[in-house]
């Protein structure tokens, strides 16, 4: 669940985790916020495949979406 920001700044707290290198996937599981907005959705559910190589930088992967389409990026 993300903060009312859409930001979910705590992941890896949340987790008990460290940021490792490696492969990961994330999954977004957005049907319920469109379904709390009454909108129709084409993804149900998002997932991101990242790699990643630095376990020491900051990684900020915003996920824009809309109920037919969706981007994502590396953010600063």
């Amino acid at each position: 669940k993300t903060l009312a920001n859409g930001r979910c700044e705590d992941l890896l707290t949340i987790a008990n985790a460290e940021l490792t290198e490696g492969l990961f996937k994330l999954s977004f599981q957005v049907s319920k916020y469109f379904e709390s907005t009454n909108t129709r959705s084409l993804y149900p559910i998002i997932d991101v495949i990242v790699d990643i190589t630095n376990a020491n930088e900051n990684y900020h992967l915003p996920l824009l979406l809309n109920p037919y389409g969706y981007s994502t990026y590396r953010g600063s």
